[in-house]
């Protein structure tokens, strides 16, 4: 599979929910939405990953609140126009880079890259047990 560049992913987010936002004050001089607020994670992300599944945008990325730089994901509730975590936020046992994020069956599978041990984890979110774990 092609990976996305991270200005392709920012595209299509801002994109995404363009004919769900009434705000005139979201739209810029190209006709692109934000979905939701400007920086709607705590602190900093990296390592973008974007899916979407059924209309519903997915956020994998490198999530550096408290400055622990695990893995998070977070997905777009248009009904309550916000993002939410999937699971728990900062997931990852270890601080992850280069993370790849897969929709199957309307799952979420992460696969990232650790930063203490430089080894590949692939990672799914059971939505029947809501929580993430090695399959």
């Amino acid at each position: 599979m092609k990976r996305i560049h991270l200005f392709g992913i920012i595209a299509l987010v801002l994109v995404l929910v363009s004919a769900c936002s009434s705000d005139p004050d979201t739209s810029d001089i190209y006709g692109w939405s934000r979905i939701g607020g400007t920086a709607f994670t705590q602190a900093s992300a990296s390592y973008l990953s974007l899916q979407v599944d059924a209309g519903t945008p997915y956020l994998a990325f490198r999530d550096s609140e408290s400055n622990i730089h695990k893995a998070s994901v977070m997905s777009w509730d248009a009904a309550a126009s916000d993002w939410n975590f999937v699971g728990s936020q900062q997931f990852s046992s270890n601080p992850a880079t280069n993370l790849f994020l897969q929709m199957y069956n309307g799952n979420p599978f992460v696969a990232y890259k650790t930063a203490v041990f430089e080894n590949a984890t692939p990672i799914a979110y059971g939505a029947t047990v809501k929580k993430w774990s090695r399959q």
